[in-house]
């Protein structure tokens, strides 16, 4: 391990994270809850496996606050403002399954690369070579 200042990382932080994201706060929200930043909880993912874990399990638990809050909407108790914001948490905190995303895929004949011919100019040669009679 490279010399340097001490990690930051506490193997508490494990169940910190999952709590954390129950009440419905994002990886950056609990970064920001300790005092790193959001780039510091990837690292530390990449280097404990117990904490990917836990980052896993809290990215769960914050997508099912989020729906938790969306059924509580949809049953009548919601105020100005939050269908939208559940909406939103719900689109990128849980993303897999909540994703508002369309993909487009283009090929041409037979799969192979698209042909793109300028019609206009091909044509106004024809029409050139008509009126001029060449062949």
């Amino acid at each position: 391990m490279p010399a340097g200042r001490p990690s930051l990382y506490k193997p508490e932080y494990c169940e910190e994270i999952i709590n954390s994201a129950k009440q419905g706060f994002s990886l950056t929200g609990f970064a920001g809850q300790i005092g790193v930043s959001r780039r510091t909880i990837t690292e530390w993912a990449e280097q404990h496996p117990e904490f990917s874990l836990a980052v896993t399990q809290a990215k769960a638990a914050a997508a099912a606050s989020w729906e938790r809050r969306a059924i509580n909407i949809g049953d009548g108790n919601g105020g100005p403002g939050a269908a939208g914001m559940v909406q939103f948490a719900l689109k990128n905190l849980g993303a897999d399954d909540w994703q508002d995303k369309i993909t487009n895929e283009h090929t041409g004949k037979d799969g192979g690369a698209i042909q793109i011919t300028d019609e206009t100019r091909v044509r106004a040669l024809a029409a050139f070579l008509a009126k001029t009679g060449a062949k």
